[in-house]
């Protein structure tokens, strides 16, 4: 699995950034330098003089200790930073979780019970950082990070969503459930993040039938939720998604057939702006290769 020559924490085969020190990541131990570094150091970025002060407000104020980036030789990041050692990355994280919260609801540290009246750092960059300590924790975060996926602005919404992603096949439905709440708010922007991470995992998801009832919806949630179904379904949505190859709407007509292609892993060149007569010569060679294959 892909390490970080950092923190030494592991992750996922398709992952090739740590999210506490945003490093690339090496194949194996014996790829890391020795640094004299003891491992599970968690580094925490700050964009800002104002944001690392705000930082360091938090962690004094819970007796975490830390040291700043640019004082420790074997720590490498852009710009400014403080450095947590081994036993306290949860905790800091923890703790500057409930400070990235207070920054979204535009509060201050005191606010988030870190007892301080410092601005708090701002939330996407701060909560970028913190992921890997966050995903450890698993369940205890889940709900924290539920409500920032729904608060949040993209970069929140994605670096989350990618901690849910690595706690497993819960973290992976709190997704998929986050998905359908976001359709049915036909908060598009949304779902196209939370779909983007979900292509990061490997698990199967079989909940793809709970977003047929989308493709009846407007435009742009019909065009999203067959996105959606082209990523979770199976052959067994083939059927459902071929008549919307006659849809009113180019792009609903396009994205039902990129979704026949990945079901099916075939190609028939239909084109949503190419002369009638085409579209429907090409829809009836998808007609036919269902008939063949469904009865399979």
């Amino acid at each position: 699995m892909p390490i970080c020559p950092q923190c030494r924490e592991e992750y996922e085969d398709k992952v090739t950034q740590c999210f506490d020190c945003g490093v690339s990541l090496v194949a194996s131990l014996d790829d890391i330098p020795s640094t004299g570094e003891g491992p599970g150091k968690v580094v925490f970025s700050a964009q800002s003089e104002e944001e690392l002060e705000g930082m360091e407000a938090c962690l004094k104020q819970w007796q975490i200790p830390y040291t700043l980036a640019s004082d420790e030789p074997n720590v490498d990041i852009e710009g400014l930073g403080l450095v947590v050692p081994p036993p306290y990355g949860d905790k800091a994280a923890e703790k500057l979780l409930a400070h990235v919260k207070a920054a979204q609801k535009g509060g201050g540290c005191a606010s988030s019970g870190c007892g301080s009246g410092t601005p708090p750092a701002e939330g996407p960059e701060l909560l970028k950082q913190s992921l890997g300590a966050l995903a450890r924790k698993g369940e205890a975060v889940m709900d924290d990070l539920i409500e920032l996926i729904v608060n949040g602005d993209a970069a929140v919404q994605r670096r989350s969503a990618l901690a849910l992603s690595y706690m497993g096949r819960k973290g992976i439905q709190a997704i998929v459930k986050l998905m359908k709440v976001a359709l049915e708010k036909e908060q598009i922007e949304t779902v196209t993040v939370l779909l983007a991470v979900l292509r990061q995992t490997e698990y199967v998801i079989e909940e793809w039938q709970e977003f047929l009832p989308y493709l009846r919806h407007d435009v742009a949630v019909r065009t999203k939720a067959l996105e959606v179904i082209g990523h979770l379904g199976d052959l067994d949505a083939f059927d459902r998604v071929l008549p919307l190859l006659s849809d009113a709407e180019p792009a609903v007509r396009d994205e039902a057939d990129n979704t026949l292609c990945l079901l099916s892993d075939e190609d028939m060149g239909f084109e949503s702006d190419a002369p009638q007569e085409e579209q429907a010569r090409c829809i009836e060679l998808w007609k036919e290769w269902w008939g063949r294959h469904s009865r399979r």
